[in-house]
């Protein structure tokens, strides 16, 4: 067989297997990319509930901090960046439509048209009426919840708090003396 013969025949099953084997990979890049955003995202919802249902009775300024911390980061990243993947998400309107209900309780909270303390409870309520609706499943959720535990400290090291403690004890300095 000539030369040029071998090299049309490598050329058309390369070409061919390529073109079996790119639909595949997208697909599963895809898929991979769903699995490791639904994972993050349920473990920021988890955190969200932590901080704001599981962990109640917290001093006003703890909740301020909380809100105030990027707590939807890798819902964003996701849907920002892999957008595909999360539409690939089995049940992303449900993750969705929380998210945009956060918003709006952040809306209103940096408008100043809410307490902090009733932000606190709206959250409380997004969740409790997505939970008896089936739009969140519960058990995922507390289980994630439950992985930050008591010794979820990160809201003591957020900036802001530092800021106001400083703050703080400049004042009761000053006034002691």
């Amino acid at each position: 067989m000539s030369e040029w013969a071998k090299i049309l025949i490598s050329t058309v099953v390369g070409f061919s297997a390529a073109l079996l084997i790119e639909p595949i990979k997208y697909r599963l890049s895809i898929w991979l990319t769903s699995r490791r955003a639904e994972k993050a995202i349920n473990r920021e919802l988890g955190r969200i509930y932590h901080l704001f249902c599981v962990r109640t009775g917290e001093e006003e300024l703890a909740y301020w901090v909380a809100f105030r911390s990027k707590l939807t980061e890798a819902f964003d990243y996701y849907f920002e960046h892999h957008r595909e993947a999360i539409y690939a998400i089995k049940w992303y309107e449900r993750y969705q439509g929380f998210y945009e209900g956060y918003r709006v309780i952040l809306e209103l909270l940096n408008a100043h048209k809410i307490t902090v303390i009733k932000a606190v409870e709206y959250v409380r309520d997004e969740f409790q009426f997505r939970f008896d609706t089936g739009l969140l499943n519960k058990q995922v959720v507390s289980e994630y919840a439950d992985g930050f535990g008591e010794s979820d400290k990160s809201l003591l090291k957020h900036e802001s708090f530092k800021k106001y403690e400083e703050a703080r004890q400049k004042a009761s300095a000053g006034t002691e003396t």
